[in-house]
């Protein structure tokens, strides 16, 4: 009874003992499981307090200017791929952003914003604004079909010639060319592989090449007249023209009144210029201390000159029949481009392999990413075609397909550099 007493107890106490380990590998196990978990829980909560804390100050003062910043350049915002909104946040001072953005009132930021977009409502109707856009318009009229259909300042091909024939008889200039509108060139150009400067894209000149005779005088007033026509500053909600007295005339065809500024008409400038014969500059400063250009007024003011000169006279937007042809010609870019494309590769599969240059690989090549290229975008092209003849005031459809042009003329250049080279 004794021996089996103790094989008994041996055998309870080994069970035990059996049991105390497996009971610590599971409390071991537990706490490896649990306290992991439990810190990754706790983090959690620290950042959900800290992301409500940030919510709660965003619904309380809106964000940061440091934070605008970093939403203008993070890659996938809304501001990332637009050029325009990028160019005014670069401008944007965080003193500016600070005492208008900043909510320091008793309501929520949402109800900031409300309140300022209906302050900014109200200012735009304003007459101040009224009166500065008017002045804008002037300065940078609209180019349209008819001036009837209620453009503010808008400029028709009738009454461009009209504007240039009033500008030469103010100076009474004679000239050699055409003043008719042959020719439309967008400034800058939409760009779809590099960032855009940020102009406007509906911003046009038309290009005017001339020849002037007229007295010296006269000459020197026009170049004047043209380096500050249109030459404006926007001071908060006011415009303010360029003002001097070099130029003492009204342009032709309008009255001199008390606040008459000549400067205040259509932007243009000169691109180019060129003399017939250089100004006699032996004397820059007379006696009585006159500046070249008076100088030469005075004393050879009566001669006749003769200069070359061409011209940049801009507008905005364009008349329909103009977007008409351009939308024609846009297309058209895309179908030769393409017939180009397949006449070359036919032309270099003919050449045996053993004639092969790099150029000429290097040009089979390029044809073959420009052909992938435009089946890439035929599915898109064939759908704009659809959407421009069902509607061709969508100016949306317009400017997608204004930039496929500006990519494709770059393409077409490229090509005819790398054909033109392998010609010689």
């Amino acid at each position: 009874m004794p021996k089996v007493v103790k094989k008994t107890n041996r055998a309870i106490l080994h069970g035990f003992f059996i049991a105390l380990i497996i009971l610590f590998a599971i409390i071991v196990g537990i706490f490896q499981y649990l306290i992991p978990n439990w810190q990754e829980t706790e983090d959690n909560k620290s950042q959900l307090q800290a992301a409500l804390d940030e919510y709660n100050e965003v619904q309380s003062t809106g964000i940061s200017f440091e934070q605008v910043q970093k939403l203008s350049t993070a890659s996938g915002s809304q501001t990332s791929g637009d050029a325009y909104l990028k160019n005014i946040l670069k401008n944007v001072t965080k003193d500016f952003y600070a005492s208008q953005f900043s909510n320091t009132g008793s309501t929520n930021y949402q109800a900031f914003l409300t309140q300022k977009k209906k302050e900014i409502q109200e200012l735009l109707v304003s007459k101040e604004i009224q009166e500065r856009d008017k002045k804008i318009a002037a300065i940078l009229p609209a180019y349209v079909d008819d001036i009837s259909i209620g453009v503010d300042a808008g400029v028709t091909d009738f009454e461009f010639v009209n504007y240039v024939e009033s500008i030469l008889e103010t100076f009474n200039l004679q000239y050699e060319g055409s003043l008719g509108i042959s020719q439309l060139v967008q400034y800058g150009t939409v760009d779809t592989l590099k960032d855009s400067s940020g102009l406007d894209a509906s911003i046009f000149y038309i290009p005017l090449s001339l020849e002037l005779s007229g007295r010296k005088s006269d000459i020197i007033d026009f170049l004047v007249f043209t380096e500050n026509v249109g030459n404006v500053r926007i001071d908060g909600q006011e415009v303010k023209t360029y003002v001097d007295n070099r130029v003492p005339r009204v342009l032709s065809g309008e009255k001199r009144t008390a606040n008459y500024n000549i400067y205040e008409h259509q932007i243009f400038t000169i691109q180019n210029l060129q003399f017939s014969e250089y100004l006699d500059a032996s004397s820059e400063v007379n006696a009585d201390g006159k500046d070249f250009v008076d100088f030469v007024k005075l004393t050879q003011g009566k001669e006749k000159f003769d200069i070359e000169v061409e011209l940049h006279f801009y507008v905005r937007g364009l008349p329909s029949y103009e977007i008409e042809k351009q939308i024609q010609e846009y297309f058209d870019k895309y179908d030769a481009l393409k017939k180009l494309v397949l006449k070359k590769k036919k032309e270099l599969a003919q050449i045996s392999a053993d004639k092969n240059t790099s150029s000429i690989i290097s040009l089979r090549n390029n044809l073959v990413e420009v052909e992938l290229y435009l089946e890439s975008i035929s599915k898109e092209i064939n759908g704009l075609k659809k959407e421009i003849k069902k509607n061709p005031q969508d100016t949306e459809g317009y400017d997608t397909l204004k930039t496929y042009a500006d990519v494709l003329s770059r393409i077409e250049a490229n090509l005819n550099s790398k054909l033109s080279k392998l010609e010689q």
